[in-house]
């Protein structure tokens, strides 16, 4: 998983031809801390994936577009397109079931 900046976000999204995982976290969140280790999982588990993360606590209002309300948020994004998106925290059974979702979208 590699951190990215506000100002590298569209280019990560819209170049890459896999599905693209962003979570968006905050500094301090506890939930947001219970998701990693399932996104860790997912990087090993489905090599096809690009998992990146966005601290949305230093960029106030950049992702306004995309309606994050709460953190963490996951967003699947295919060809720069969101495909699935996960609020919250999420057992590993729902969590793979997003991945399989968002992997379906993109005919892999």
């Amino acid at each position: 998983m590699h951190e990215i900046q506000v100002s590298d976000f569209s280019p990560t999204i819209l170049q890459d031809h896999a599905i693209t995982i962003i979570d968006f976290y905050g500094d301090g969140c506890a939930p947001c801390r219970q998701i990693i280790p399932l996104l860790e999982w997912a990087e090993k588990t489905y090599p096809q994936l690009r998992i990146y993360k966005v601290n949305i606590s230093n960029s106030q209002g950049a992702f306004d577009n995309l309606y994050i309300r709460a953190v963490p948020t996951v967003i699947f994004f295919w060809q720069g397109k969101e495909v699935e998106r996960v609020v919250g925290t999420v057992t590993k059974i729902s969590f793979i079931n997003h991945i399989e979702n968002a992997l379906k979208s993109a005919g892999v």
